[in-house]
C-alpha cells in the first residue's frame, strides 16, 4: 500500500479552496485560508430563496418562564429562546430596546453587542462581515439582563433588524420584563404568611422578604 498522501493532500486543498470560492458567491464571508473545520459549518449559512430581500421574520415570547412572574434578588433573565429567528437575509443589525419604569437601572450582558443607555436600554449587534440566521440567534440567546437589586423594573422588551439599505423590520410581539425586590402580596402568600405572622416585624423586615429561592 502506498503511503504518499501527497495528491490527497493536494485534493484537499483544492477542494478547500473550491468550497470558500463557491461560499463567496453565495454571499456567505469565506476566505480559501480557512480549515476545512470552518468552511464546512458555513454552508448552513447559506440564504434561501430570493436573496435580493431585505427578510427578517422573529417571534418573541411574551413572558419570561420565572417563578411568581418576576426576578428577585440574585436572579438573571437569560434571553436565550425568547426571540425565535425563522428567516433572516441582507440584515446587517440587530436591535435589542429596553423601555418602562426602572429600564435605566437594568445591566446587559450581550457579547459582541454594542450597548447604552438612555432613559432605558439599547443594544446593537452589527458584525462584521455580514449576518447568517444562526449568527442573529446566537447573538440573541448570549444576552444576559441583570437587576440591581433594589429598584423595581417593570419593562418592556422589543427586537428589530436593519436590512443592508437600511430598512428596519420588528420582531412580532413583545416580551415583559419584571424585577422586584421585597414583599409582594404573590410573595407573602408563597411563604404563608398571614397579618398575624407579620406582628412584630419592622416595617424595614417587611419591605425586604424576598421571594423564596432568589437571592
Amino acid at each position: 500500500m502506498s503511503t504518499n498522501l501527497t495528491p490527497y493532500v493536494s485534493l484537499l486543498c483544492r477542494l478547500r479552496e473550491e468550497l470558500a470560492e463557491n461560499l463567496a458567491r453565495m454571499g456567505v464571508s469565506a476566505t480559501a485560508d480557512e480549515p476545512l473545520q470552518t468552511l464546512i459549518p458555513k454552508v448552513l449559512r447559506i440564504a434561501q430563496g430570493d436573496t435580493s430581500l431585505q427578510v427578517f421574520r422573529a417571534a418573541l415570547t411574551p413572558e419570561f418562564d420565572v417563578s411568581y412572574g418576576f426576578f428577585g434578588v440574585g436572579e438573571v433573565a437569560e434571553f436565550a429562546g425568547m426571540c425565535s429567528i425563522t428567516a433572516l437575509c441582507r440584515i446587517r443589525a440587530l436591535r435589542m430596546e429596553i423601555t418602562g419604569e426602572g429600564a435605566a437601572t437594568l445591566t446587559v450582558e450581550a457579547p459582541g453587542w454594542t450597548v447604552q443607555k438612555n432613559g432605558g436600554v439599547t443594544a446593537v449587534y452589527q458584525p462584521a462581515g455580514g449576518m447568517s440566521r444562526f449568527d442573529g440567534q446566537n447573538a440573541l440567546d448570549s444576552i444576559r439582563i441583570h437587576g440591581n437589586g433594589e429598584t423595581s423594573v417593570t419593562a418592556t422588551i422589543r427586537v428589530s433588524a436593519v436590512g443592508e439599505e437600511g430598512l428596519t423590520l420588528s420582531a412580532t410581539g413583545s416580551t415583559a420584563l419584571v424585577f422586584k425586590y421585597g414583599a409582594t402580596w404573590d410573595v407573602l402568600e408563597a411563604m404563608g404568611y398571614t397579618w398575624g405572622g407579620l406582628d412584630g416585624k419592622t416595617w424595614y423586615e417587611i419591605e425586604h422578604i424576598g421571594k423564596p429561592g432568589a437571592g
